[in-house]
């Protein structure tokens, strides 16, 4: 059964706060008190009456998916799925795809933490562990970086771990971030600031300053202290739980979620999710389960935010084993319901729910699954909402003392991007060219902070201008990826630009304003200078340009009118309206190549030419046993694989044939030792060949490319950490055979021997 809490019930239960202290500032944030109004069962209704094979109630358009069970091997990946999975979350992957971390919380040292990695379709392509050998890996939290804090709920010497979710390997302990019965932490994109929960009774709220933004090696580690509903910080020690009589007790500290300016955290033991304003550190109750003896959420434990909808989602530690949604009905009030449901797991907690980065899969665990010991992760899709609009629907509302049926208004449209999101954004005046707009361009390495970005006026983020007061750079770069499940008949950009901007929607522009005509490059100044409520004025445009299913990405550049200009600024939402049906997926992403060109070659020559050097030599021989008085020529080349980076799908070495002497003659190519140069290999001092790698017969006398797949070769070479490899071309035929192929010191450039890396 949902539960409606009111606003005036909010104002009442909030005297339970910490200390009973008045709690101040606004109750819900900004999203969800404009919403509009939800059904009575939640905006996704009731759940099933049945359960699907996987134990599931769902809402109607959900499913399932079982990932992993502990002590099982995650499918072929070879990586047997750990005990206890508890905190997780989801991290995209560069080129498409994504990651899933999951802590363990197992003791005496049997924690740590795995990874699930999915490809762009869902599929699970990959399973590993990228931390080992710690205890109670209880929750954790996200760094702007995109690297994953793993959390020790381990009494006094609990830690918290710094770890990366692409890859396997072991994460960094963090000293400065304290040492107690850690639950959750999280980075503040805007202020690089950490928050942490303390799992204790006498449990602290913690915020970690660091020396350097991004670097949690060193920095100052505060405890919170909260009066009249707002916190103030007080500095405390790293090695030791927090017990100084002037900070704020929190009753079992649990999960953290940062959405845009607002931080969410749960306390178990009193039953409440908490919400703080970041900007003004106004502090308040969003849910109290023990006043609240009626309601659908009972426990309470990790908490997420599902950014489209601004929905809060809180997994329940016991209670039925729910994971309950928080959502604003549109009158101010929150609805509280239960959003699914799971039999057979009475002795487990739900714990890691997490949505994918596209917002469209929720990921979850129950920790201890049907029998109290063999944990179980799960994924769950269907039509997750696209922005905080839910369908048009006659309501039945439920305010103190009466009940009045109401019918919504008609629906104003879908909200893509809503104003105020999180952006990645370049502030460094390095000229980007175009590629920056791409679809697939990597922006990993970029800043991150919620809109409005700019300087000189108040912002949510300040960027930088560069070293010069007077000569501010001209251009800054934004990106943002959001997500669409169908087509619109419009589409309507809300720009504030301050004080030229261009816009492209998956790397075509799709809306220019204050900006000259023609080529716009990085130099390219605004057309002029925006002053007055124009500088915070959202101006509507409507423009068109190709949408995908799922993940799309809107790239603006914001531009100056002049390098003494004092301010700049930019944010914007994105509204679709008119549903005009399904859309086309992404196109795949660009294939990586690299293309190398060979460091050494040489050929040499048995018999009276086994002492003579050939690396200089503008054409390499190839031959066996028959011509020119019997002597055997071989191939040898190497190559420097150092510049390809990260993995190599294809690797295939391409050589310029001049044609066989026979009308056929069979190549090989085997792997070689390295210990070898181009100006002093002889047949005397030749390296003894490996294995065959590649064969080819070579056809008549025609001169082309042939190309011979050493794929495996490169690969176990570089696995072993040896990126310079070494090849050798031999003729494998008993009777006599030649073939000449363009050296690397051929006139003709085009023609040299080359290695291709594929990624």
């Amino acid at each position: 059964m949902a539960k409606v809490i009111h606003r005036r019930d909010f104002l009442r239960y909030a005297v339970g706060a910490v200390g009973g202290a008045a709690l101040g500032g606004t109750l819900l944030r900004p999203v969800l008190s404009g919403a509009a109004t939800v059904t009575g069962a939640g905006p996704y209704g009731a759940l099933s009456s049945t359960t699907d094979a996987n134990g599931f109630q769902l809402p109607s358009g959900f499913s399932s998916r079982l990932l992993a069970v502990s002590g099982t091997q995650v499918g072929s990946t070879g990586y047997t799925w750990h005990a206890n999975p508890d905190g997780g979350a989801c991290f995209p992957v560069t080129g498409g795809g994504w990651v899933y971390v999951s802590n363990s919380e197992t003791s005496s040292g049997g924690g740590g933490a795995g990874a699930l990695k999915f490809d762009s379709t869902g599929a699970v392509v990959g399973a590993y562990s990228i931390l080992s050998g710690t205890s109670r890996n209880c929750a954790g939290g996200k760094t702007a970086a995109g690297k994953w804090f793993s959390c020790e709920e381990n009494g006094s010497s609990g830690k918290v771990f710094e770890c990366n979710p692409q890859a396997a390997g072991q994460g960094v302990r963090r000293d400065a971030l304290g040492s107690f019965s850690h639950e959750a932490a999280f980075e503040d994109p805007v202020t690089g600031y950490v928050y942490l929960t303390e799992d204790d009774p006498s449990g602290r709220f913690y915020r970690f300053v660091p020396t350097t933004t991004g670097d949690f090696s060193a920095g100052q580690l505060y405890a919170a202290k909260v009066t009249s509903g707002v916190i103030s910080w007080v500095a405390t020690s790293s090695s030791a739980p927090d017990r100084q009589s002037g900070t704020t007790a929190f009753s079992g500290g649990e999960g953290i979620w940062i959405e845009g300016r607002t931080l969410y955290f749960t306390t178990k033991y009193d039953i409440k999710v908490w919400q703080v304003d970041l900007n003004t550190m106004a502090i308040s109750v969003l849910y109290d389960g023990v006043t609240n003896t009626t309601a659908a959420l009972n426990a309470v434990d990790n908490v997420t935010v599902h950014s489209p909808s601004g929905d809060v989602y809180v997994c329940e530690d016991g209670g039925n084993m729910e994971v309950c949604i928080l959502a604003s009905n549109g009158l101010g009030d929150i609805e509280v319901a239960p959003f699914l449901r799971i039999t057979g797991h009475s002795s487990s907690e739900w714990t890691g729910v997490a949505f994918s980065p596209d917002n469209t899969r929720m990921y979850l665990s129950s920790q201890r699954g049907t029998n109290g010991s063999t944990g179980r992760t799960y994924e769950i899709t269907g039509p997750f909402r696209t922005s905080v609009n839910p369908p048009s629907t006659t309501t039945t509302l439920v305010p103190p003392s009466t009940t009045t049926t109401t019918t919504n208004p008609p629906p104003v449209g879908t909200t893509l991007l809503a104003a105020g999101s999180t952006w990645k954004y370049r502030d460094t005046g390095v000229n980007l060219g175009t590629a920056w707009r791409n679809y697939y361009y990597d922006d990993s390495a970029w800043a991150s902070g919620a809109a409005p970005l700019g300087y000189g006026d108040p912002m949510a983020t300040t960027i930088g201008y560069g070293p010069d007061a007077t000569n501010k750079y001209t251009t800054t770069y934004f990106r943002r990826t959001f997500t669409a499940t169908n087509g619109f008949s419009t589409l309507t950009l809300n720009l504030r630009r301050d004080d030229g901007a261009v816009v492209y929607l998956n790397g075509t522009e799709v809306a220019r304003t204050n900006m000259p005509s023609g080529t716009v490059t990085a130099a390219t100044l605004a057309s002029t200078a925006i002053a007055g409520t124009d500088e915070t004025t959202y101006f509507p445009l409507t423009i068109s340009g190709q949408l995908y299913n799922g993940i799309n990405v809107l790239a603006v550049e914001i531009h100056q009118s002049g390098g003494t200009s004092s301010d700049i600024g930019f944010d914007c939402s994105l509204v679709g309206t008119g549903n005009t049906g399904s859309l086309p997926n992404p196109p795949p992403p660009p294939v990586a190549t690299t293309t190398l060109t060979i460091t050494d070659d040489a050929h040499v020559i048995d018999g009276s030419n086994a002492a003579k050097n050939y690396g200089t030599a503008t054409t390499a021989l190839v031959q066996s046993g028959g011509l020119n008085s019997g002597k055997n020529c071989w191939y040898h080349l190497k190559v420097d694989t150092t510049a390809h980076a990260g993995t190599v799908s294809a690797a295939v070495l391409r050589l310029y044939l001049t044609g066989a002497k026979n009308t056929t003659t069979p190549l090989v190519v085997k792997a070689a030792p390295t210990t070898w140069t181009e100006s002093t290999v002889t047949w005397n001092t030749k390296p003894v060949p490996g294995a065959v790698i590649a064969s080819k017969s070579v056809v008549g006398s025609t001169a082309t490319w042939y190309e011979f797949d050493v794929t495996a070769y490169v690969n176990a070479e570089r696995t072993a950490g040896r990126n310079t490899v070494a090849f050798v071309v031999q003729a494998n035929q008993a009777t006599s055979s030649q073939i000449k192929a363009a050296s690397g010191e051929n006139t003709t450039t085009a023609n040299r021997p080359k290695l291709v890396l594929t990624a």
